[in-house]
């Protein structure tokens, strides 16, 4: 038994993939935030990444000349310091070794640039208690994080101009390939 790196279990995600989503959030301050009510289970991150693959088919998902037809609805920009993930996992130590345990994951996303009525919609029971598909895209859209079927507390940061910079916060437990899906470069 020798030493090797570490892999999260159950996950398609690796140690090192994880450091790779919190430095691409870093990466997209001044990115667009979208918004789209999601089952908790109506979308898996591969079918997600399947349906959104290319820049056209992001961006007819939130600016379509049909407002119908738009899924998604753009409400703010990433701000500098856009957040954090923290995943945790609990090992079970027996005779042998460690079998791993529980798996949480903790987001936090902060957005700026939201104004008093999408501010009191953010704060409402009917946003706090549904799942959301939340997607931070960087402002070229050439790659996105979309977080699926998570629900969000909403927790004011600061106020400049009439515009709230505003901290959303979620977790789950499991594994991160299906709820968070990664694009890091969008075709054409």
């Amino acid at each position: 038994m020798g030493i090797s790196k570490p892999k999260f279990s159950n996950s398609e995600y690796s140690l090192a993939d994880i450091t790779d989503i919190k430095r691409m959030l870093y990466a997209m301050p001044g990115g667009v935030a979208l918004i789209a009510d999601i089952d908790a289970d109506g979308m898996t991150a591969k079918e997600f990444k399947a349906a959104y693959s290319s820049k056209t088919a992001l961006k007819n998902a939130f600016e379509n000349p049909d407002p119908e037809n738009n899924i998604f609805v753009k409400f703010g920009e990433i701000a500098k310091e856009p957040g954090n993930i923290e995943i945790t996992e609990q090992q079970l130590e027996y005779y042998n070794g460690y079998k791993p345990g529980r798996r949480t994951t903790k987001v936090t996303v902060n957005i700026l640039g939201l104004n008093e009525a999408q501010l009191a919609y953010f704060e409402s029971k009917e946003f706090r208690y549904s799942p959301k598909a939340l997607v931070l895209a960087d402002e070229n859209l050439n790659q996105y994080m979309a977080f699926l079927g998570l629900t969000w507390t909403v927790g004011v940061k600061g106020k400049a101009d009439d515009l709230f910079t505003v901290s959303f916060s979620s977790g789950f437990r499991g594994s991160t390939s299906e709820k968070i899906a990664i694009v890091n470069e969008l075709t054409g």
